[in-house]
């Protein structure tokens, strides 16, 4: 089965991530994410979050 990046569209062989002009022709195809593409999505996520999600203060609490 042809893994291909869904992001960039890489294929991944068996020398690393590489770009294949006909890759997944035979039908037999899955789409992920090469490490790249998987890094660069997670800080969007992250920084998505921390704009959307703040992290919350601690509340004093009374001695």
């Amino acid at each position: 089965m042809t893994i291909i990046c869904c992001k960039c569209l890489k294929t991944k062989t068996e020398e690393g991530w590489i770009m294949l002009p006909t890759a997944g022709a035979d039908g037999r195809s899955s789409h992920g994410y090469c490490p790249a593409c998987y890094q660069e999505t997670m800080e969007k996520i992250r920084g998505h979050r921390l704009r959307h999600h703040p992290p919350a203060t601690p509340t004093p609490t009374a001695p």
